[in-house]
């Protein structure tokens, strides 16, 4: 298994393998295939290799797969593709601090770098017969839109030739563009906090792992602290996540009603401050420190 830059599609030897001072083994080139065209005793034994043009791509992208080698009919090779890690079935992101989440490298499939969150149980069972879900091939060109790792092998049936070190690609979540939010309670007293959880997707239903924050309308009296959003201002508030910096957000945000909380600090206002005892009672109304009415009943005495 190796990776190469170039787009050529090349199904058997390379072109310094081909050639030289030799008149065995030469080679017709037809197209952006190189044909073998008799057996060659210079050149070492058949062999098959997959060699990719990316091995790591966001959901949604493609690699062009190369098969080079000797010893084999270009026009029946066969390129096979299964999961090394399956994705998981779902992720909580209230258990990952997405503002931290990083790539590291996990001791499986070899080694490669895979994000924590996408690791799930490790399948190497090899080719199935079928292509796995989320991955189709059109003209030795790969796309892949379910976040993994995957195996891809060229081989030369006819011949009983297979590349026995796979290639391997690794699939990351694409863009984010939809947003979930959830809150722990949609009413409130005045001062308490809202615990909020918020998830994003790529346009394949990937988990994106992006940093999404609360964000809350109207923002007077509010104060935010991770997923986390104290109200204290006794009107309906709109609570939406975002993905930070970017223009992504939940467009259908959560209200959350906040009622008055019990008075912490009274202010008497009489009007007016002075009256008789025949005329009508005066107008009395108290606040609150953080500004919001309280109610309030009058007796004379």
């Amino acid at each position: 298994m190796r990776y190469s830059l170039s787009g050529a599609v090349i199904l058997a030897c390379a072109a310094m393998a081909c050639g030289g001072g030799s008149t065995r083994g030469t080679s017709d080139i037809t197209g952006d295939s190189i044909v073998d065209s008799g057996p060659a005793t210079d050149i070492g034994p058949p062999f098959i290799d997959t060699v990719l043009t990316k091995d790591e791509l966001k959901a949604g992208e493609t690699t062009k797969v190369n098969c080079e080698g000797h010893g084999f009919d270009p026009g029946n090779v066969e390129i096979r593709v299964w999961t090394l890690i399956k994705p998981p079935a779902e992720v909580d992101v209230a258990e990952v601090d997405v503002a931290e989440a990083d790539v590291a490298e996990a001791d499986v499939a070899e080694g490669i770098a895979v994000s924590d969150a996408a690791i799930g149980q490790p399948d190497t069972g090899g080719w199935t017969g079928q292509l796995p879900e989320g991955v189709t091939l059109d003209k030795a060109v790969l796309r892949f839109t379910i976040v993994g790792s995957y195996a891809v092998q060229c081989t030369a049936p006819d011949e009983g030739m297979q590349d026995d070190t796979p290639a391997q690609v690794l699939v990351g979540p694409g863009n984010p563009l939809n947003v979930e939010t959830e809150v722990s309670t949609h009413e409130v007293t005045a001062g308490e906090w809202v615990d909020v959880t918020c998830s994003a997707w790529d346009a394949y239903g990937n988990q994106v792992e992006q940093p999404v924050l609360p964000v809350v309308k109207p923002a007077e009296g509010t104060t935010t602290s991770g997923l986390s959003v104290r109200l204290t201002v006794a009107v309906p508030h709109e609570i939406a996540c975002a993905v930070q910096n970017t223009s992504v957000m939940d467009v259908t945000p959560e209200v959350v009603n906040v009622k008055a909380n019990v008075p912490k600090k009274i202010y008497t206002i009489v009007d007016p401050e002075h009256f008789t005892s025949s005329a009508a009672l005066p107008t009395i109304s108290t606040t609150r420190c953080q500004g919001c009415p309280c109610p309030c009943i009058c007796l004379p005495t």
